[in-house]
């Protein structure tokens, strides 16, 4: 039927109570910058985007790197990050990425993917302005990766 086990465990000497654990909200640290979030899944894209939002991030989003790259030109000089998948219809992000290095920006760039990293590591992880985060991410995973890659110095093009 089943097995009932219970353990008794001594109190420490003492008697001091551990410190309280962080709370959710101090592990998603956000910021104030500007982010374009290039995602062709619908409903990721409204998740991420409203995830960055509430820790204070502004957000551009787009469906594609096409539609993300007509932003980034439209509105390079107040980005400071793009976060956008790996593979997308009409312009995937490794792409848009190189695109954007052939221009001489220096903008940093979060990749996610659901297929393995070796595609990134490959073409793009001798940059200090790119990281990659595995899909499914979690809030903290892909937070975490935000907050990193825009602490990180970067020298902006002109």
């Amino acid at each position: 039927q089943g097995t009932t086990v219970k353990v008794y465990l001594p109190l420490a000497p003492g008697g001091t109570q551990a410190a309280a654990p962080p709370s959710r909200e101090e592990l998603l640290r956000g910021g104030t910058e500007t982010i374009l979030l290039l995602e062709d899944d619908a409903r990721l894209r409204s998740v991420a985007e409203r995830l960055l939002r509430k820790v204070g991030y502004r957000v551009t989003a787009a469906p594609d790197g096409e539609q993300g790259l007509a932003l980034y030109r439209a509105h390079r000089t107040e980005l400071d990050l793009v976060v956008t998948d790996l593979m997308m219809p009409r312009l995937g992000g490794m792409r848009l990425y190189e695109m954007l290095r052939l221009e001489g920006e220096t903008i940093r760039v979060l990749f996610t993917s659901g297929y393995p990293e070796q595609q990134f590591r490959e073409r793009a992880s001798h940059d200090p302005a790119v990281a990659f985060v595995t899909k499914p991410w979690t809030a903290s995973e892909l937070l975490t990766q935000i907050r990193a890659l825009l602490d990180r110095p970067v020298s902006r093009a002109e």
